[in-house]
This record gives structure tokens, sequence and C-alpha cells, in this order.
């Protein structure tokens, strides 16, 4: 190959891109052309150039102290003392193939942004988003636990802070991995309307049926693990619930974060207690548990739909059961008061949301318009530049780190974007 036949390939890939682009992901007026154009494009093939293999050791810590069950006031002082004195061990080699959200600053895979970086790709390359998430689900250990921090190799650990870089077997995160898997499920049934590049997934539907019957267990495996390591307590403070089981809290927590429920430092009950119910927590299990029936659909699996739906029907009763503040008209997380009383800790924001953003709240839903007129409120959650992270009036508005206390953050605003168009043909809102 010379200069000239090289020079002359580059404008073939480029105009494939462009042309690809377009056909694929199909801009809409506004967004069109011009400025728009060009930094939609690149924020695509920037996303599509963080594609990585990468290969190495990790630190973890398999000690499972039991203060890391996290069952007794001052919890958090005890999980850091338990942490201090555990012997760190070193395993893998790891291999991974991921999209990740930084070249420079982040260049290791992190399980909850990975869902939504495939959001996108599965239109333009079923295939190559199979091959990523069947990357993933290989992690996965016995127990069914994926660390959250993919810090594989010295080289990547160099870029990660010492007091970071351990990795805990009790520590989730949220399971955005499903939200594709879903969608991927409903692209096979609609495999006519695909416009993505040639897939062998969306052709050869058998061969695919085959491969996620493959993965299928790890899904479950997962899921059960979530469920077992992150469950709350419904029983010990009598509370009145649809179901005692379907109640769950994020483990890892300190008073200022819970950095495993990827929202880091949103504002939390005060002081943190081991009878907590967190919200996006019990969402995000419901999400599951309708993603994996309807792959359960899919693939014939009777007996397992029947188990899915269950639990998913006890999950959004209870959502309203025990998160619903009709003081508030806002779906809340919920702690226990110095009587051992049920109480919700209402910061209105993300969290308000999570029944709608994971799909649980039925358009017939009797707190839906609360949601809505939430979400539309320039004095709470709307701005002219998307939706906040937290509310306007709240006190702890901008506070701090800031991080999840008024930024608009664009994977939350397309979650609300997707619900309010769920069917093109009846918008929740015009």
């Amino acid at each position: 190959m010379i200069a000239e036949d090289l020079t002359q390939e580059i404008k073939s890939v480029l105009s494939g891109f462009n042309d690809q682009y377009k056909k694929v992901l199909q801009p809409q007026s506004p967004f069109t052309g011009g400025r728009y154009d060009e930094f939609s494009k690149a924020l695509f093939s920037n996303l599509l150039g963080g594609i990585g293999y990468f290969v190495g050791d990790y630190k973890v810590d398999r000690s499972y102290a039991s203060e890391y069950e996290e069952e007794n006031e001052g919890f958090w002082e005890e999980t850091e003392q338990a942490r201090a004195r555990a012997e760190i061990a070193i395993e893998g080699p790891n291999e991974l193939f991921t999209l990740i959200p930084s070249r420079t600053f982040f260049p290791r895979g992190f399980l909850w942004d990975e869902g939504f970086h495939l959001i996108p790709v599965l239109d333009w390359d079923a295939d190559l988003t199979m091959e990523v998430i069947t990357s993933w689900f290989k992690l996965i250990d016995e127990d069914g636990w994926i660390a959250r921090e993919q810090i594989l190799g010295a080289e990547a650990r160099s870029k990660v802070p010492g007091e970071f870089q351990v990795q805990y077997p009790h520590y989730a995160n949220p399971p955005t991995l499903f939200l594709v898997l879903t969608a991927f499920i409903d692209k096979l049934k609609n495999a006519k309307n695909y416009n993505g590049l040639h897939s062998k997934a969306i052709s050869y539907p058998e061969a695919t049926k085959k491969y996620l019957k493959e993965l299928y267990p790890l899904l479950k495996r997962h899921y059960n693990w979530f469920r077992r390591t992150q469950s709350g307590d419904i029983k010990s403070y009598d509370r009145t619930a649809f179901s005692s089981k379907e109640g769950y809290r994020w483990r890892g927590r300190s008073v200022q974060h819970i950095l495993p429920s990827g929202l880091d430092d949103y504002p939390r009950p005060q002081p943190p207690y081991p009878g907590e119910l967190h919200l996006d927590a019990i969402s995000w299990v419901g999400l599951m548990a309708s993603s994996l029936k309807k792959i359960a659909i899919y693939l014939d699996e009777a007996d397992d739909v029947s188990v899915f739906e269950k639990q998913e029907i006890a999950i959004k009763k209870n959502i309203d059961d025990l998160h619903w503040s009709e003081k508030n008209q806002a779906y809340c997380d919920a702690t226990i008061d110095d009587y051992e009383e049920h109480v919700h800790v209402c910061h209105k924001g993300y969290i308000s949301l999570f029944p709608f953003l994971t799909g649980l709240l039925e358009p017939d839903s009797k707190h839906l318009g609360a949601v809505l007129d939430l979400i539309a409120d320039p004095e709470e959650l709307w701005s002219d530049f998307g939706i906040r992270s937290l509310s306007k009036n709240s006190e702890f508005y901008g506070t701090d780190e800031n991080y999840w206390r008024s930024p608009i953050w664009v994977n939350m605003n397309y979650l609300i974007v997707e619900k309010l168009f769920v069917s093109p043909k009846k918008p929740l809102l015009s």
C-alpha cells in the first residue's frame, strides 16, 4: 500500500461512517446538520474509540468479615476497621473487552457505566455489543459477583489511588447491562427493522438462542447474588409491605457516600442505619427481574418466567408500600427513626424517579402524575438544559463535592426521555 492508497481508504472509511451514522442513529430535527452533526458524531466515534482489551491481576478482599454485613449502628466505622486489618489477595489474571469512560483518566472497565455505553453501540453493531457483554459476564465468580471496577494489572493500578484499588465481593453496582440485554431481545424480535452493521446475532436467531442459553445461567447467578447480598430488613422493624422479602439496601455505605450505588454523594438518610431501604436498589432488582422474565420467555424457560413474574410483581407492590411518601408526594429512601418506626427520607431528585426510570411504574399508576410533575417543575428538577440530579429546593443542592447534587447527567436524562416516549404510538407526554 502506498500513501495515496492509504489516504483514499481513510476518506472511504470516513464517508462510510458518516453514511452509516445517519442511517443507524437517525438524528432528528432540530439536532441535524452543522455543529450538532459534528458534535454527535465526535461523541459516538470517541465512544467506539474507547473500546479496549485489558488483562492483568487485581486486588480483592475475600476476608468476608462479619462487619461487612453492616448490621450494627456505626457499621461504617466497623467496616473501616475490618478493611484496615484485611489481608488483600492478588487474583487473576482476568481479561476484559470493554468500553471505558475516559481513555486518559479512567482507562478501565466500570460495570454500571458499561450498560449506558452499550445502548447506542447496540444500534450500531449488535455483534460487538454482545461480545462486550459476554466478556463482562465471564468475570463472574462462583457466588455471582462481578467487581464494579476492573483495575487489571500494574499499569491500570497506577491510575488509581491506593484506597480505591481493592474490590469487595459484597459490593454491588447498578446492573445496567440488563438494560442492553432487554433491548437486544427486542431487536431479535424485530430483526427486519435492524439498521446496524451486518449482524450474525440478528441474522441467525437459532445460533443466538443457543448463545443466550449459555449466558442465561450467569445472568441468573448475578441476579441471585444481588438479591442475597444487598437485601434489606423488613421483618425486624415490623414494616407493612406486600412482601417480607423485597427490600434492599446498598452495602459499602459511609456517612457521605454510597459508591456502589453509582450515585456517589447523593443525599441519603443520616446517620447511616442498618434498617435503611434504598429506593434505587429495589428498582434495579425490579429491572433485573423484568429483564430476566423477558429473556426466559424468549428461551422458553416457562418455570423461570413464573418465578421472575412473581418477584417483579412483589417488587412493584413493595416500592409503593415501602417507598411512597404521601406527605412528600414522592418516592423516597426509608430508614428507622428513634422510635423504631419506618420513616421516609425524601431528597427529591434522581432517586425519586427510579421506579419510573427502570420501567416499574405502570402508565395507570396513581403516583405517575406526581412523578411527572416533579420532572416538569423548574423549581425542582426541570431546567432548560436537562433534568437536574437534585431538586433546586434541596438544602444539599450544589453542596460539598456537588457530584450528584445538581449536575445534569446525560445517562439519567436518556432514561427519562426513553420512558416518556416508551411507545411511539402512545407517548406519556407530547
